[in-house]
C-alpha cells in the first residue's frame, strides 16, 4: 500500500515538473505569500519532507540540503532523482 502512494506521489511530482517547465523562471521563483516564498522552494520543500520522512522511516541517513542553494527547477529535479535512486 504504501509502495503504491509513493509511487502516485512521484508520478504526481513528474506532473509538476512538467507544468513548472512551461512557466517562465521568474515566475517560480518570485516571491509569494505562504509556502515557501516561491513555487521553486515550496516544491524542493515537499520533496526535502518527504525525504526526511521516508529515511528516518527507513533507519538511513537523512540528505541534508540548505533550500537557499537551490536556484533553478533543474537543481530540484536532480534532487528529487538522487533521493529515488537512494531508496531503490
Amino acid at each position: 500500500m504504501i509502495n503504491m502512494l509513493f509511487n502516485y506521489n512521484w508520478k504526481v511530482r513528474e506532473e509538476w515538473f512538467e507544468w513548472c517547465e512551461k512557466i517562465p523562471h521568474e515566475e517560480l521563483t518570485k516571491e509569494r505569500i505562504g509556502g515557501m516564498k516561491s513555487f521553486l522552494h515550496t516544491l524542493f520543500h515537499v520533496i526535502d519532507c518527504e525525504q526526511i520522512w521516508v529515511h528516518q522511516m527507513l533507519g538511513k541517513p537523512v540528505i541534508k540540503k540548505d533550500i537557499q542553494t537551490i536556484q533553478s527547477l533543474q537543481e530540484v529535479k536532480e534532487y528529487a532523482r538522487t533521493i529515488i535512486g537512494r531508496l531503490y
